[in-house]
C-alpha cells in the first residue's frame, strides 16, 4: 500500500507543475490582453475626444456663420425699417408743410373776405346815411310843399280852403293876392286895403279866378 501511494504521488508532481505553468501563462496572456484592451480603450477615448473636438470646431464655425448671417439679416431689416421711417417722416413733413400752406392760404382768403365785407359794410353804411339824409330832405320838401300847397289853397284870412262854387270861392284883388270871396268882402267893408300888402283896394277890384285847380 505504501509503495503504490508513493508512486501515485510521484506521478502527480509533474502534472501539478505543468498545470501551474499553464495557469501562469494564461494569467500573463490575460494581463497582456487586458493591457492591450486598456491601450485600445485609451486610444479609442483619445480618438473620440479628437472627433468631439472636430465636431465642436465644426459646430462653432456653423454657429458663427449662422450668427453672422443672422446679424446681417438683422442689420438689413434695421436699415429697411430706418428707410421706411425716414420715408414716412419725409411724407409726414410734406403733409405738414402742405397743411400749413393751405392754412395760410385760407387765413389770407378769410382776411381778404373780411376786408371786402368791411368795405362793403362801410359802403352800405354810407349809402344808408345818404338815403336817410335824402329821406329827411324829401320829408322836409314834402312838408314844405304841403305847407305851400295848403298856403296856396287856403284863404290867408280864415285859413280855410277856398272852392270854386260857394261863397268862399277863389277871388283876387288888383294887387294879385288871393282870398276867399266872402272873407275879402268883409275885410274891405271894414278897411279899404289888401290884408297882405296893405295896398289900397275896394270891392270893385275883386275878380273871380277861373281854371285854377282847387
Amino acid at each position: 500500500m505504501d509503495n503504490s501511494n508513493k508512486n501515485t504521488d510521484i506521478e502527480n508532481i509533474p502534472k501539478s507543475s505543468e498545470a501551474s505553468d499553464a495557469k501562469a501563462d494564461e494569467v500573463e496572456c490575460c494581463k497582456a490582453i487586458l493591457m492591450k484592451a486598456n491601450q485600445l480603450q485609451y486610444q479609442l477615448n483619445k480618438l473620440s475626444s479628437k472627433i468631439d473636438g472636430l465636431q465642436l470646431v465644426d459646430q462653432s464655425g456653423f454657429i458663427e456663420e449662422s450668427l453672422q448671417n443672422f446679424t446681417r439679416d438683422l442689420d438689413n431689416q434695421v436699415a429697411s425699417i430706418k428707410a421706411i421711417q425716414n420715408m414716412q417722416a419725409e411724407e409726414f413733413e410734406q403733409k405738414l408743410l402742405e397743411k400749413d400752406r393751405m392754412r395760410l392760404e385760407l387765413l389770407d382768403a378769410l382776411n381778404k373776405q373780411e376786408q371786402s365785407h368791411l368795405q362793403e359794410t362801410e359802403s352800405l353804411k354810407k349809402q344808408l346815411e345818404a338815403s336817410d339824409k335824402r329821406c329827411l330832405e324829401l320829408e322836409h320838401q314834402v312838408e314844405s310843399n304841403k305847407s305851400t300847397i295848403e298856403h296856396n289853397t287856403t284863404c290867408s284870412i280864415c285859413f280855410d280852403q277856398w272852392n270854386s262854387s260857394t261863397e268862399h270861392r277863389l277871388v283876387s284883388l288888383g294887387c294879385g293876392h288871393l282870398f276867399g270871396d266872402n272873407c275879402i268882402r268883409d275885410c274891405l267893408r271894414r278897411v279899404s286895403e289888401c290884408p297882405q300888402c296893405r295896398a289900397r283896394a275896394d270891392q270893385g277890384q275883386i275878380r273871380y279866378i277861373y281854371g285854377r285847380p282847387l
